[in-house]
């Protein structure tokens, strides 16, 4: 204590304020560089990202609940109606075997990424893409009946105006009968839309009607894709 009852404070030297200082500068440097460090290190992938996006589902349109909550709001993108064109205009550019070709690619990435553990996996999906494609009697019915009919109508035009040159009933009804087996192995999916709008709407045969419409459209779409990859 200093004469007359005055308290004077211990004035710390300069050099350890300096000491003091430095010591709290470098520990904020390091934290910085290791708060830097760690989100460098810790950075999503981009390779990885693009591989998870690859595998995600695929986004489903808004349900008619979402879509009411979402007319109630006020700050939808004013830019709505041209992302709708544009989303469009890409599915619109889409082949049909689009998903098939999708499918491929992910059979190719998953063999270059895990060939060993993948193996089971692409032999399943090729079998799939197998058993889906339209039957070799399926394919060559429609061709075998013209191929027939157009034979009967050489015959018929060759046999014109020729005298006694004629052909049997027998003759007829066999290569008929033929022909109506080939054209029935492969009814066009025209006759099965055409027969389908005949059903009403109700009828269970209606929905039989359209599954096997599916399939048919799906086989086709299935030999497309195989077609356009044939080595």
């Amino acid at each position: 204590s200093a004469p007359g009852g005055l308290t004077y404070c211990r004035l710390i030297p300069v050099k350890k304020w300096k000491s003091f200082a430095a010591g709290m500068c470098t520990m904020l440097v390091i934290s910085i560089v290791s708060a830097w460090s760690w989100h460098f290190l810790h950075r999503p992938d981009p390779l990885q990202t693009q591989l998870a996006a690859s595998l995600a589902p695929f986004p489903a349109p808004l349900t008619s609940e979402q879509l009411g909550m979402l007319r109630q709001q006020t700050s939808l993108p004013q830019d709505l109606i041209a992302q709708t064109q544009h989303q469009l205009a890409r599915l619109d550019k889409l082949p049909p075997d689009w998903d098939i070709a999708y499918s491929r690619k992910l059979i190719e990435q998953v063999k270059l990424l895990w060939p060993d553990q993948a193996k089971t996996l692409v032999q399943q999906w090729q079998q799939q893409i197998n058993i889906s494609v339209l039957p070799v009697d399926k394919t060559n019915g429609w061709h075998e009946g013209m191929t027939q009919l157009q034979a009967l109508a050489d015959k018929l035009n060759a046999l014109d105006g020729q005298k006694g040159k004629y052909i049997t009933v027998s003759e007829l009804k066999s290569q008929v009968f033929g022909m109506l087996t080939s054209f029935r192995q492969t009814v066009p999916v025209e006759e099965q839309l055409r027969q389908l709008k005949l059903l009403p709407e109700d009828s269970p045969q209606r929905q039989q009607q359209i599954q096997q419409a599916e399939q048919h459209l799906r086989a086709q779409v299935y030999m497309l894709a195989q077609e356009k990859h044939r080595e």
